[in-house]
């Protein structure tokens, strides 16, 4: 069997690591200032009309230093620095900061989110990035973007020993940039050092000033040590006037995670609707993970969210609408190529939910690619080749679930065990697997266990064993008792084998 990303209680506000474009399309490194957003357009409105009204130079510059500076990059920017180039007698400081911010314009290789994940081309996509940011870097070695920009691209490739010396060259070139040092933090929490992750964020002079660096700083705090370390500086931030609710969201969201964590319902409560009111995908998304734990209501137009895929993929999987989930989860690990969750969370609807073995696989062995050693992962391709009837590959994956530990992971590699044997033809080990698992599981989490006693009843059902019935009313009743959507997916199926022709099923009997 299978099991999603991590527990719901475990996820923390880490933030998101993005190309540098990326990151300025969601208004990260945008200003800090409450009401900006009136006062920028109010602005932006006058100097429009004064470019419409007199389209020169120099009313051309004055719209696009504007839109520069509230961190836009966009159809509209592009054609102002077009506008400009193409003009004569430009004064070379003009030129000159027009030169520097089009290198940072998106390079036509890559691709948006809104595509589904594939493998081999994110990988492609990764090896072009890494070969144009290089040829970038021979001419700009003092570019911290760009080495945060080639980090992410060797991340995606699993190659941790080059992000890591390009992460620590964007830190030494931009100790203080937000950008990167939300990039760094997530990268040392991909690498699982949330140490050092806190580590660079407790030496730098903003922190206290800073709501987005705070928010990391609060959560690699609790990853790394179990608690806060400025959690009273946090909540001085929270009630400034001077912020905006925008980049509040996410260091509301840290401390209402806490609260709830700590039994505090009610103050979560009112931590969330701050961190809501224009919440980053992140913040919607932590609050989509702790809602049935805290009781949180989440206004569906904020599933909307752009780049909401993790938040959208949980709501999904808690209504049982698996494909969907599994759908947003592809997108969820477009966009975080090098993320250990996405892979896990779809390649578990992919094969709980919707039965789609092969994509469960594919899913699966991309993640393998950037966490080669992760147990989950391996058990996740290993009951997605078994149920392919290929025990063998199966198997190989399975010698990284080790059944030596006494915790669920433990019971689940079991159960995963128990599906290869029947599928090499051993029913008898099978079963004594599957049970073994189930009755352990039982006792710690008994979803998982009415789970286990479904795929358990496939089975017996598929090779049409004398236990066959018995296991499906087993399986049945687990269900009834200890009810999630996943539980009713798979008992699904193991109703639909009723009236199929089970002696064309590929599997021996011994």
């Amino acid at each position: 069997m299978t099991v999603q990303h991590g527990n719901d209680d475990d996820r923390q506000v880490i933030p998101r690591w993005r190309t540098f474009r990326a990151t300025i399309q969601t208004s990260e490194l945008a200003s800090l200032r409450a009401s900006v957003s009136e006062n920028i357009e109010a602005e932006l409105a006058t100097l429009r009309v004064s470019f419409d009204s007199d389209p020169g130079v120099y009313t051309a510059a004055d719209l696009f230093s504007s839109l520069i500076a509230d961190g836009r990059r966009d159809s509209e920017t592009r054609r102002l620095a077009e506008f400009i180039s193409g003009s004569s007698n430009v004064p070379k400081p003009l030129a000159s900061f027009l030169t520097r911010v089009c290198r940072l314009e998106p390079e036509s290789f890559e691709s948006g989110p809104e595509h589904v994940f594939d493998s081999e081309q994110s990988r492609h996509d990764a090896v072009r990035r890494v070969r144009r940011l290089r040829s970038l870097l021979d001419t700009e070695p003092r570019n911290a973007v760009r080495w945060v920009d080639i980090a992410l691209a060797h991340a995606t490739l699993g190659n941790v020993g080059k992000a890591t010396r390009d992460m620590r060259t964007a830190l030494s070139l931009a100790p203080e940039s937000r950008f990167v040092l939300r990039s760094a933090t997530r990268f040392y929490i991909h690498i699982e050092d949330p140490e050092q992750a806190n580590f660079i964020l407790q030496r730098s002079e903003r922190l206290r000033s800073d709501p987005w660096l705070l928010a990391a700083e609060l959560s690699t705090s609790q990853l790394a040590f179990g608690k806060f370390n400025n959690e009273r500086a946090a909540r001085e931030l929270l009630i400034s006037d001077n912020l905006s609710p925008h980049s509040l969201s996410e260091l509301a969201s840290a401390l209402a995670t806490n609260e709830i964590r700590s039994g505090r319902d009610s103050r979560a409560k009112k931590l969330f609707a701050i961190a809501l009111t224009a919440p980053t995908e992140n913040a919607v998304a932590q609050a989509a993970s702790v809602a049935e734990h805290g009781d949180i209501q989440i206004a569906p137009e904020l599933l909307t969210i752009e780049r909401g895929f993790e938040a959208r993929a949980i709501n999904n999987s808690r209504s049982g609408a698996w494909d969907l989930a599994a759908k947003e989860g592809q997108d969820w690990q477009f966009d975080q190529p090098f993320a250990l969750e996405p892979a896990l969370f779809t390649s578990y609807a992919a094969a709980i939910g919707t039965a789609n073995f092969q994509l469960a696989y594919d899913v699966a062995v991309n993640g393998l690619r950037t966490h080669p050693y992760d147990a989950m992962l391996h058990n996740n391709a290993a009951f997605a080749l078994g149920n392919l009837d290929r025990p063998a590959e199966a198997r190989e994956h399975l010698t990284f679930a080790h059944d030596t530990d006494d915790d669920e992971d433990s019971y689940v590699h079991r159960a995963t065990l128990g599906l290869i044997l029947f599928r090499e033809g051993n029913p008898t080990g099978g079963r004594e697997k599957y049970l073994s698992a189930i009755e352990a599981l039982i006792a710690t989490k008994k979803e998982m266990a009415a789970v286990a006693t479904v795929l358990w009843a496939i089975e017996e059902s598929l090779v049409q064993s004398d236990v066959a019935k018995e296991s499906k009313g087993l399986a049945g009743e687990a269900v009834r008792r200890f009810p999630s959507p996943e539980g009713t997916a798979v008992l699904a199926r193991l109703n639909r084998l009723d009236g199929v022709d089970l002696r064309a099923f590929p599997v021996s009997v011994k």
